[in-house]
């Protein structure tokens, strides 16, 4: 094969690879923090959502994942995706469908969830059974 035909088969992969990534948001996803940060209880995320901050709010619906990191977490709102929570104290009492992961002093569960629950915490309380 000639490098003629080679450069020419590279130059078609990645045209095709191009085409293809272009049309898809590979990186979709938003980001916020400050000292009080959230999702307000008529917002509705369609993307997975980064909040750091003081405080962390989340009363609306996120429908990808939630990546949590602040002093205090609360998540009373639906999340549809996975929730990722790091905090000194986390509390959950709306709905996750996809599974918990989180890390605090107090990690409080007063709703139920779908999927998997990984808590690390200094003391942890389960205020309804997993769904």
């Amino acid at each position: 094969m000639s490098a003629q035909s080679v450069k020419k088969i590279v130059v078609l992969a990645v045209s095709i690879v191009f085409v293809l990534f272009s049309s898809i948001d590979l990186f979709a996803f938003i980001a916020r923090r400050g000292g009080s940060v959230g999702v307000g209880p008529s917002e509705v995320i369609d993307e997975d959502i980064y909040l750091f901050g003081d405080e962390i709010t989340v009363e609306g619906k996120v429908n990808g994942n939630l990546f949590c990191a602040g002093k205090v977490v609360k998540v009373p709102g639906k999340v549809k995706g996975s929730a990722w929570l790091v905090g000194n104290q986390v509390l959950i009492s709306g709905e996750v469908g996809d599974g918990v992961k989180a890390a605090g002093r107090s990690v409080t569960f007063e709703a139920g969830w779908e999927g998997t629950s990984w808590p690390l915490e200094a003391t942890c309380s389960c205020k309804r059974d997993r769904r």
